[in-house]
């Protein structure tokens, strides 16, 4: 059970002095704290430190969570949809079926995950359809059936080393070449659904 309520973590929200661009200072700090299954929607945890917080089944629809500390937060079957989680840190984090689809009010204009670490992320069965992806990392990452279809990536979003075993790269928005591991591509048959030819163009990392 979560140990704030809504109201609480609202109250708490307001009682930070506003942080401009730039600061990396972490005012609003729950780490390790029991969030599961509040509704976070569209509240504004930018820069919060959330590192090992549970936020099983969270509601996060529209929520801004840049720069925020995510670090091996718990975030199984959380919704967070149309997020915005410019520079967010996820390092071994927890994200088994998180929903990342665009949200139906789109606040942000799409689901913004430009720059945030997924290192040693598990991200099995998440759904990433349409997410701007430039510049994310998910080196060492389990991408175990998730969904990239529509997905946006660039020259700078990594994937070295990451298990992306049953992963959906239909329809990707190429911007440039991802980086990947030799691995993966030589473990892809180009007869294996629902993975697509786009791997050949990808730049393989050595």
């Amino acid at each position: 059970m979560a140990e704030v309520s809504r109201k609480e973590l609202i109250l708490l929200i307001a009682s930070v002095p506003h942080v401009g661009c730039g600061k990396s200072d972490h005012l609003i700090r729950l780490a390790g704290v029991d969030l599961s299954d509040l509704d976070l929607s569209g509240l504004n945890l930018a820069q919060a430190d959330l590192a090992g917080a549970n936020l099983r089944g969270c509601n996060l629809t529209d929520a801004n969570l840049a720069a925020a500390e995510l670090s091996s937060a718990d975030l199984t079957d959380a919704v967070l949809r149309g997020v915005y989680a410019e520079g967010a840190t996820l390092l071994d984090a927890k994200l088994v079926r998180v929903d990342f689809r665009e949200s139906e009010r789109n606040c942000f204009y799409g689901t913004h995950l430009g720059g945030a670490s997924f290192d040693g992320a598990d991200l099995t069965d998440a759904r990433l359809c349409g997410a701007r992806l430039s510049g994310a990392r998910f080196c060492e990452a389990v991408l175990c059936r998730a969904d990239f279809t529509g997905a946006r990536v660039d020259k700078h979003t990594l994937f070295t080393n990451a298990d992306m075993t049953g992963a959906i790269v239909d329809a990707l928005d190429w911007t440039g070449p991802a980086l990947v591991t030799r691995t993966l591509a030589a473990e892809y048959d180009p007869g294996d659904a629902p993975i697509k030819p786009q791997w050949s163009r990808l730049k393989l990392a050595v």
